[in-house]
């Protein structure tokens, strides 16, 4: 079970999956949407070069060690979310302003929650019923202004300025951190 996962978190990488999700986030403000100086940024960019033939091999190591996926048994001791990857960032993205696509992973979620950071990640499920993406491929977003999310994982478009600082959270770790200036559904 637990690989069937971690295959289709490889392909959602690699392909850069990211389908639509009902629910509707609030909007926050993005007043400065489709300037010049944002860049449209795509999961894919956020890996150093090379970094994704280290992936496929830290993905067949751990499939070596877990066995078959037929042969691993739902809650059994080879059924671990494992987060596996690289800290590995692209150094040119620092202080960058960026708009992209995403999955939230907030820590906190209730009816009434309101949420100033959360974890955005490229595939559905991320962190929750998958393992997480490698830290390169999930990013902390704090934002000054607090969040109230209809869905769990809601697909969302984020906008804001990347920062390269490894955070450690109990989900998952991320090596980029996006300073939020704007949210909304996607």
């Amino acid at each position: 079970m637990i690989f069937r996962c971690l295959v289709f978190a490889c392909l959602a990488l690699e392909f850069g999956m990211l389908a639509a999700c009902s629910g509707e986030a609030d909007i926050v403000p993005v007043a400065t949407k489709g300037a010049a100086d944002t860049r449209l940024l795509t999961w894919e960019e956020l890996v150093p070069e090379g970094e994704e033939e280290r992936l496929i091999a830290l993905y067949a190591e751990q499939y070596a060690r877990t066995g078959s996926p037929e042969n691993v048994e739902e809650g059994g001791a080879t059924d671990v979310a494992e987060q596996i990857g690289s800290y590995a960032t692209v150094a040119e993205l620092a202080g960058e302003r960026v708009r992209l696509p995403g999955y939230t992973v907030p820590f906190d979620y209730g009816v009434d929650a309101e949420i100033t950071e959360f974890l955005l990640v490229p595939y559905y499920g991320a962190c929750l019923h998958l393992p997480p993406p490698p830290p390169n491929q999930t990013i902390y977003v704090t934002s000054q202004t607090p969040i109230k999310l209809a869905d769990l994982a809601q697909a969302v478009w984020i906008e804001g300025v990347v920062r390269i600082t490894t955070e450690n959270t109990a989900l998952a770790d991320a090596a980029y951190t996006i300073e939020l200036f704007g949210l909304e559904a996607y």
